[in-house]
């Protein structure tokens, strides 16, 4: 059973014959990076259609605090998600040992006496059911109901805010440090209709943070952000505790396992990774699956602990300010 259903839930689904995927909610929401590290497409021949012009951008770092920029090549592919989860679902179509319950709200779930499968409370159309699964993939996306339930550490969030400006080009991506704004970072993507600007600020202090973001885009690159702005909950990771793969047979993937990076919040070339591994364990490892679930995913892990540190030194300004004088180093 797959709860939740982003890319990762959609990847599990499709490398897995014997999965059986009910869907507890299907959501396109609109993501915030927006971007994919090539090397974790390499398996997947993506339709040009789910790109978006610029095809591959490169990063542009820009520390408002210290006065400094640095660009780097980087070869990211520029991607539209909601096409991309709308193919990634399409190639589900054509399975019939996939059964999709949709509109439909996860109460609560818990193992059998022997552990060997869970039960599953779920509420569909005002009516509660339960579903007896062997297994439970958990695809949330940050606020995971299935994670919170099984782990007493909580990952902090921040609340993303962007607004499109329509008919602005860009070449690159631009990450942008303020410590005024947010300890996390804020962004300009470009996309096919315009740049996308936003910053995963505090949640207790959203509005008033990111409109002061949006003057001093507006101060200092003389663009006026308006329109409609899309928001949602991006968790961060700040240590290795907030890492969680999972317990027994309930494998939690992506965000909802804190695989995204602790400096830029990308987190769906890790889904895909981790939406992979789990349908691996389960094919490879049927009766004990989690074993080698931590073992796939060990590469992953192991990148975004060495992230943690880059990400403490460049969440306050002074701290970046010495990296630029101790060795000149970027910001990635």
């Amino acid at each position: 059973t797959v709860d939740g259903y982003n890319s990762e839930g959609n990847l599990a689904a499709l490398r897995n014959p014997i999965l059986a995927a009910e869907l507890a909610k299907f959501i396109l929401h609109i993501p915030f990076s927006q971007i994919n590290v090539p090397e974790f497409l390499q398996d997947f021949k993506i339709p040009e259609s789910v790109f978006e012009e610029p095809k591959i951008l490169d990063l542009h770092y820009v520390d408002f605090n210290n006065n400094k920029e640095n660009f780097e090549k980087k070869d990211f592919l520029n991607i539209n998600r909601q096409k991309f989860d709308n193919w990634l679902f399409s190639l589900l179509n054509d399975k019939n040992n996939i059964t999709f319950i949709e509109r439909t709200k996860l109460i609560d779930f818990y193992f059998t006496r022997d552990r060997k499968h869970i039960v599953l409370v779920l509420k569909n159309n005002g009516k509660v059911r339960t579903i007896i699964s062997k297994y439970l993939l958990s695809a949330e996306g940050s606020f995971s109901t299935i994670r919170n339930k099984m782990s007493i550490h909580k990952m902090p969030y921040y609340l993303g805010m962007q607004q499109l400006v329509p008919n602005l080009k860009s070449g690159t991506i631009t990450f942008i440090f303020d410590d005024e704004i947010t300890d996390f970072y804020s962004w300009m993507i470009p996309k096919k209709d315009g740049l996308l600007v936003g910053s995963a600020v505090s949640i207790y202090n959203p509005r008033e943070s990111f409109n002061l973001f949006k003057q001093k885009i507006r101060d200092k690159y003389n663009i006026e952000v308006n329109g409609k702005i899309s928001s949602a909950l991006i968790s961060r990771p700040l240590s290795v505790r907030d890492f969680f793969l999972g317990d027994g047979n309930i494998l939690i993937l992506g965000e909802a396992a804190g695989l995204i990076t602790p400096s830029a919040g990308e987190g769906i070339s890790f889904a895909l990774k981790s939406g992979s591994f789990a349908a691996q364990a389960i094919n490879k490892s049927s009766n004990s699956p989690m074993l080698l679930y931590k073992k796939l995913c060990k590469p992953l892990i192991e990148r975004l602990t060495a992230k943690l540190k880059k990400a403490r030194r460049i969440s306050k300004a002074n701290t970046r300010a010495k990296a630029y004088a101790n060795s000149h180093a970027n910001l990635k």
